[in-house]
């Protein structure tokens, strides 16, 4: 409801992700567009538009890789590390 939280929240999000996107219903994202398009285009955060009636999805605007992300692990670390924490005893 709120688009500027919604960016606000987008932009964290791009600190653990490549790729945000936001996604606003068809007739909320006039809106949308008229007041945030230059800030989403700057900032990199994509607009899903989704038409409620026939549930179909459009992006109007392409999200860019993030530059902002703080690490990276990869599959293997996470299967390595989930395999470490299930042997564990608790009590």
């Amino acid at each position: 409801n709120n688009w500027k939280k919604a960016v606000i929240q987008a932009k964290n999000y791009q600190l653990g992700t490549n790729y945000v996107y936001l996604a606003f219903p068809l007739m909320k994202s006039y809106n949308v567009l008229r007041k945030a398009e230059f800030m989403l285009k700057k900032e990199g955060i994509g607009l899903l538009i989704i038409n409620e009636e026939t549930c179909k999805v459009c992006k109007i605007i392409d999200a860019v890789q993030s530059s902002r992300t703080m690490g990276t692990i990869t599959l293997e670390e996470l299967r390595r590390n989930w395999k470490k924490r299930s042997n564990m005893k608790l009590f």
